[in-house]
């Protein structure tokens, strides 16, 4: 997923995998930018642990993961590759990234063959700015929300506030 910090990556990521078969496993957030190549046999290499079947890994932020890093990562996934795939896979993997990673790849820092392996599916991201009509049904979803969580009544927002929001 590509897009602007604040337009939800990591929502629609959670999302997705709440969704997906894959529901009931774990779903483990990892930021990129402080990852070291040591760090990796850390996580969760693509190719499981034992009991961890199911599990999405979301790699936030990969067009920030250090080069050296990169090359670890596209090894790991390599070894994924001889595994089973679908519902038997132990792991699979999303990332997001603020930067679109063509340019990235095109400017030396991100590693092609990287690109290749993890761009199966993209989705991009818009912010909200560029998608009002948006507003008025996040609000609606936010105050319901809030509303149930803290107890209260769901308050009403007037049309004017609507507009100026």
């Amino acid at each position: 997923m590509v897009g602007e910090p604040g337009v939800g990556k990591d929502a629609i990521a959670a999302q997705l995998h709440k969704m997906s078969p894959r529901r009931h496993g774990l779903l483990r957030k990892v930021g990129c930018p402080a990852l070291r190549v040591g760090d990796f046999d850390a996580f969760l290499p693509p190719t499981g642990r034992e009991g961890e079947a199911g599990t999405t890994v979301l790699l936030n932020e990969i067009d920030q993961l250090h080069y050296t890093c990169q090359a670890r990562l596209l090894e790991l996934l390599a070894a994924a590759d001889g595994m089973p795939h679908g519902r038997d896979r132990k792991a699979w993997v999303a990332t997001t990234s603020g930067q679109e990673l063509e340019s990235e790849v095109r400017a030396g820092r991100f590693r092609e063959d990287l690109y290749y392996r993890i761009r199966a599916v993209s989705l991009r991201l818009p912010p909200l700015r560029l998608r009002r009509e948006d507003i008025s049904v996040l609000t609606n979803f936010l105050l319901t929300k809030y509303a149930a969580i803290f107890g209260r009544p769901k308050p009403s927002l007037s049309a004017r506030t609507l507009r100026v929001l």
